[in-house]
């Protein structure tokens, strides 16, 4: 299905609008659109803050995330692709142990996915 918008920067044929959704985030502080796709429907959700993200997210493993963590997962939703340095500079950790310890806890809880190995390991959304 192709969309069409008389308006640009709203939907875009191919990207959906994309840059315009994650640039909501960086503009105004607000937490990523969830996305559900229920066929033929794609439901888009913007929760207000981050306690509202546990709550209308479909992956009930997000509420086991303290609001730290929730914090590192929307920057990995964001990001799209992070490796640990990147995940541990951005949010001034002084060691990679805090930052290992949150990427284990969110892939443990399958809501990340470790990809790679050694110096080249980084992390992405699980999208299952």
């Amino acid at each position: 299905m192709r969309l069409k918008c008389t308006q640009p920067d709203y939907v875009e044929e191919t990207g959906f609008g994309m840059k315009s959704l994650k640039s909501l985030n960086s503009i105004y502080g607000l937490p990523l659109p969830e996305y559900l796709m229920e066929d033929p429907f794609l439901t888009l959700i913007f929760p207000r803050n981050m306690e509202v993200v546990r709550k209308v997210s479909h992956n009930a493993n997000l509420s086991k995330l303290n609001d730290e963590e929730l914090t590192g997962y929307e920057f990995i939703k964001l990001k799209e692709k992070v490796i640990r340095k990147e995940y541990q500079e951005h949010f001034g950790f002084d060691s990679d142990k805090k930052a290992e310890r949150h990427l284990k806890k969110m892939v443990d809880l399958k809501l990340i996915i470790r990809k790679g190995s050694g110096p080249s390991t980084y992390y992405e959304i699980n999208l299952t």
